[in-house]
């Protein structure tokens, strides 16, 4: 996922939160290019058997152009023939969701077997260039996962405007604003006046609030949702994508 810019670039792995991950992807030298990848699960797979693991790492960077291309590891494709189903994974930098990564074990007559921890394929960074007369398709990423470029909602689509109002959850909002990994805007104050809210009024169920702006970023082209709950002096805003904007509603 994109993260505002700084001086020097930004690129980091981070949990969701949502996946006991044994640890964060790391370079086992100094000269490594992948960082490998840890399996949050004991995996057992049988001749001509796949799963789908979701290893509960996001992949954040500063960096539009950045790309993150997930490969098998050499040693287990020689030993035991585990492959990565789509051969090699490509993970584009406005991708918010967790990094997962499909093996098939394509032995014969052996069984992979390994344990949680257990490295099973690697990551690199790299960055990609666009030709000259590029014309990219206006399209939110998100967290869609594999194939989901192919069925992204443009942001022309999205059927909100200003000034409407809408009811929201705001014990989601609440945890959407304590994660890491999600681009929301807002202030230590905001959250204050929000738990506030939860605390005095029970408001768990939905809370009326209104749509105070609508704009794309310039980078990820990702909508962005400026919402404001009025409720005298606990009154807050706060600015979330438009992927998350949609999990806080209550009247979709």
């Amino acid at each position: 996922m994109i993260i505002e810019k700084n001086t020097n670039p930004i690129r980091k792995f981070v949990t969701n939160g949502d996946v006991n991950v044994p640890q964060l992807p790391t370079r086992s030298s100094e000269y490594s290019a992948g960082y490998d990848i840890f399996t949050p699960e004991d995996i057992v797979l049988s001749p001509g058997e796949e799963v789908i693991v979701d290893t509960g790492i996001v992949f954040c960077t500063s960096e539009p152009t950045d790309v993150l291309m997930i490969y098998p590891r050499s040693g287990q494709g020689f030993k035991h023939y585990l492959r990565l189903a789509n051969t090699t994974g490509v993970i584009d930098a406005d991708y918010e969701g967790t990094i997962k990564v499909k093996l098939r074990n394509e032995s014969k007559d052996s069984t992979f077997e390994c344990n949680r921890g257990t490295a099973i394929a690697q990551a690199i960074i790299a960055q990609y260039c666009t030709t000259i007369d590029d014309e990219p398709n206006d399209r939110v990423r998100g967290t869609g996962g594999f194939g989901s470029s192919d069925v992204a909602r443009k942001f022309d689509e999205q059927p909100y405007t200003t000034n409407q109002k809408v009811v929201v959850d705001l014990l989601k909002l609440k945890s959407i604003m304590r994660s890491p990994v999600h681009r929301v805007k807002f202030s230590e104050d905001s959250y204050y006046k929000l738990d506030n809210i939860i605390k005095n009024t029970g408001a768990n169920i939905g809370y009326l609030a209104k749509i105070v702006s609508i704009s794309i970023t310039t980078e990820s082209k990702e909508a962005m949702f400026g919402i404001y709950v009025d409720d005298g002096p606990r009154s807050f805003g706060v600015e979330l994508p438009y992927s998350k904007f949609k999990e806080i509603l209550i009247d979709r």
